[in-house]
């Protein structure tokens, strides 16, 4: 009973956050501008943001922990970067994938995560939704949340 309801947890906390921008994304009042702005690490106007990465952490097949992952993409040419902002959806999910793969098989809990190998996980992610050398991926804040 324990394991199915650390699984449901963790599943909810997983979908939270893209429940959330997606009601925002649908109407939620803001302007898209003035949005893009605030979640931005940059100065630079080819940065586009992706927030609210989440990916459990199990331990002995249970829950133990949350990585809570921010990332950005560095893209140069204004059409690429509005395709980009178009496909957030798709390049959320693989980016999540990527750092879920990451936290499943390479991770040990209790440790330091290797920034630089989640880092090229999300490269390729990236690349294979936009097309190889468009972005260059920039990882902003990675957070294990413990339970």
């Amino acid at each position: 009973m324990k394991l199915k309801f650390a699984y449901i947890l963790c599943a909810m906390a997983m979908m939270a956050s893209p429940a959330f921008q997606s009601a925002h994304a649908a109407g939620g009042g803001s302007d898209a501008a003035g949005e893009r702005a605030s979640s931005r690490i940059t100065g630079s106007m080819d940065y586009v943001a992706i927030t609210g990465i989440h990916a459990p952490i199990l331990a002995d097949s249970m829950f133990q922990s949350l990585m809570a992952l921010d990332a950005g993409l560095e893209i140069h040419d204004a059409a690429q970067r509005r395709r980009a902002e178009a496909q957030m959806p798709r390049l959320r999910d693989a980016c999540r994938r990527a750092v879920h793969g990451y936290l499943s098989i390479s991770y040990e809990p209790g440790t330091v995560p290797d920034l630089d190998m989640i880092g090229r996980r999300l490269q390729t992610a990236v690349d294979q939704v936009l097309g190889d050398g468009v972005a260059e991926v920039t990882i902003s804040s990675a957070l294990i949340h413990r339970n």
